[in-house]
């Protein structure tokens, strides 16, 4: 798992995009996790997928045609590793959205205009820096354009073991 943290509106998304198609293009399957705050519920009270978990199920999936979403309970004591590992355990890399105090590798997103001190500059596990002004992190830094040498730094710290079990053709 690899966190990209920031302030809101610094561009995390914006980066797990363009990581997402990088690195798929490249031949890796990769699966996100989004933080969500306490006080939103993620599925939707009264509707049928929460009717089933209330009911007992452990899981519910809501398939569309071209996508699906799979509720389940998490107990909320369960970790984020042990709930990704369960259900996510078939992905090369997971990328995680926000989650800036779980202790797990992490990229920083930062913008000038939002405040030039990093959030995560103390984090044992800060490997690297996107921004648009030098932080002084004592880390790899890039700019936010920089996705195909952000995705290279990527596979190298999480990838390179996968490269030798690739598909023939996959790259």
């Amino acid at each position: 798992m690899l966190a990209v943290s920031g302030r809101s509106g610094s561009g995390k998304t914006t980066l797990i995009v363009g990581l997402l198609s990088e690195l798929t293009r490249r031949g890796y399957e990769v699966a996100t996790i989004k933080h969500c705050p306490e006080h939103e519920p993620v599925d939707v009270p009264g509707k049928d997928t929460d009717r089933h978990l209330k009911a007992g199920a452990a899981a519910a999936m809501l398939k569309g045609v071209e996508a699906a979403k799979v509720f389940f309970r998490s107990g909320g004591s369960e970790r984020l590793e042990d709930v990704a590992a369960k259900w996510l355990g078939w992905a090369d890399l997971i990328l995680l959205e926000g989650f800036k105090s779980l202790d797990v590798p992490r990229i920083e997103v930062a913008r000038a205009a939002l405040g030039k001190s990093l959030l995560c500059a103390e984090s044992p596990g800060l490997l690297a820096v996107v921004a648009d002004f030098e932080t002084g992190a004592g880390v790899p830094e890039f700019g936010h354009g920089d996705i195909a040498a952000i995705a290279d730094f990527v596979a190298g710290r999480f990838l390179a073991d996968r490269e030798s079990r690739r598909p023939h053709g996959k790259r």
